[in-house]
């Protein structure tokens, strides 16, 4: 239940990142999570300070995430903290920037 969440900061290790989209002054990043035994698309928002540099997200990395639930949504509501790269890659990935 992820209302359970909602107002609380949250640290999640190793997010596949599916796709980055700029809209207006904010960036969204859509990520992949498993959390216990089930299939999530989790998506971040996040302002150009906390994202140095946007070319360095790439599709199907791996990414250490701390962000705050707002609303207690996968889907909405969750504002960027810190993004840090782990280095690691899906065997899928193909080093595509996410933006």
């Amino acid at each position: 239940d992820p209302y359970k969440f909602q107002g609380k900061k949250i640290i999640a290790k190793k997010l596949i990142l599916l796709k980055g989209e700029k809209k207006e002054n904010f960036l969204f990043l859509y990520f992949f999570i498993r959390f216990e035994k089930k299939d999530f698309y989790l998506i971040i928002q996040s302002d150009n300070k906390i994202l140095n540099d946007i070319e360095d997200f790439k599709i199907g990395y791996y990414y250490d995430v701390e962000f705050r639930s707002t609303k207690g949504k996968f889907n909405e509501g969750n504002i960027a903290i810190s993004i840090k790269p782990t280095g690691d890659k899906t065997d899928w990935a193909s080093g595509v920037n996410a933006f």
